[in-house]
């Protein structure tokens, strides 16, 4: 039986056995934070309580073999985001999406669509084009470093594949000759406290880089201080191309566009302001008050 991944959604009551088993077998890739091992489960084992399903997602197979490179090439070419996230959406934890997996909101229920550049003239007979996606935290610091989200994306895409803290999924010919990618299986997860606690450095983001070289330490004193003070309820996704060539060397290029800012919210459709965004809302409305005075 077929089912409409679309229709897949908070709507849906109670527990779907086959919903479930197609979840099973539907192929899933997602990014989890670098300080963390990311665990493998061998494939072959079909007796897999439910509960395993995320990290069934996670195996050899789906890691790529990118070899990195510190070219960066200038196209002189863009990409823009045609029908973007809705810039509020209803994010689950892993566990949640044991029974139903939320992709990303779109507004009037249409497509995620990014116009991309052809760049076939470009290319030799053997490279291809792949598109990075990456979640970072939102630029909101005085030292501007933004970081590599620790909360996991996911994709369902049997093709795609991970690579140092991101998603890759490839660019066809055909694809650059309609001049554009839609995606409509990407799925934002959040993580619970334990989770969270667990991780002590994040990787710092950078668009001309594939890999991370300088991480960053966490020195707070509980989950929901870091969740405040990185502002891990607001995600922004970064999309860039990446040629890559017949020996497997991956050179990012500088066609590239991002979202706004994604803000996760409650069930009653509520967003959650972090404790240090409302101390410094305070702050800025009493010297309001004393100057008027």
């Amino acid at each position: 039986m077929a089912h409409d991944w679309n229709k897949i959604s908070a709507e849906d009551v109670g527990f779907d056995e086959n919903k479930w088993e197609a979840l099973i077998n539907s192929d899933e890739v997602f990014t989890e934070q670098f300080s963390k091992s990311i665990n493998t489960i061998d494939i072959s084992n079909f007796n897999m309580n439910k509960k395993d399903i995320v990290k069934l997602s996670v195996n050899s197979f789906k890691k790529s073999t990118f070899i990195d490179s510190d070219k960066f090439i200038h196209t002189g070419r863009t990409m823009t985001i045609l029908i973007p996230p809705c810039s509020n959406q209803r994010v689950r934890y892993e566990n949640e999406c044991e029974k139903i997996l939320r992709y990303l909101s779109i507004p009037n229920k249409r497509t995620m669509t990014i116009e991309i550049p052809d760049l076939r003239d470009t290319l030799t007979a053997d490279d291809a084009i792949w598109m990075r996606i990456a979640r970072t935290t939102i630029d909101h610091r005085k030292d501007n470093l933004i970081f590599y989200h620790p909360y996991p994306t996911w994709i369902k895409d049997k093709n795609a594949r991970i690579h140092k803290g991101s998603i890759y999924i490839q660019i066809t010919n055909r694809d650059m000759e309609n001049g554009f990618i839609e995606m409509d299986t990407l799925a934002l997860i959040r993580l619970k406290q334990d989770d969270l606690a667990q991780i002590n450095t994040l990787g710092i983001y950078s668009r001309t880089q594939l890999n991370f070289f300088d991480l960053h330490s966490i020195d707070m004193t509980t989950p929901k201080c870091t969740r405040d003070e990185y502002r891990l309820r607001q995600s922004i996704l970064n999309f860039q191309l990446v040629r890559v060539d017949q020996n497997n060397i991956a050179y990012l290029t500088d066609c590239f566009c991002q979202t706004e800012s994604i803000h996760e919210t409650e069930a009653n459709g509520q967003r959650q302001i972090d404790k240090s965004h409302k101390m410094n809302t305070t702050k800025s409305k009493i010297v309001y008050k004393k100057q008027k005075i």
